[in-house]
């Protein structure tokens, strides 16, 4: 996660902290926006590859205790 870039961190609740970061993203020219978008769907994929999670999950269970 790149803050301001493939997101935005906004605490639960915080309305007025969402609305800034829409309006600050929508005050970008097309093209960056645009830009910021492939960026984010890009840092998804990579970052949330159904395969990979599982994996990453079976890992966790096997180093859990048994018993």
């Amino acid at each position: 996660f790149i803050p301001d870039r493939t997101g935005w961190v906004v605490a639960p609740g915080d309305r007025a902290g969402f609305r800034a970061a829409v309006v600050a993203l929508l005050g970008l020219p097309a093209g960056i926006r645009a830009a910021r978008a492939a960026e984010a769907r890009a840092f998804v994929r990579s970052s949330f590859d159904p395969d990979r999670q599982a994996f990453a999950y079976l890992e966790l269970f096997a180093r859990l205790p048994r018993g």
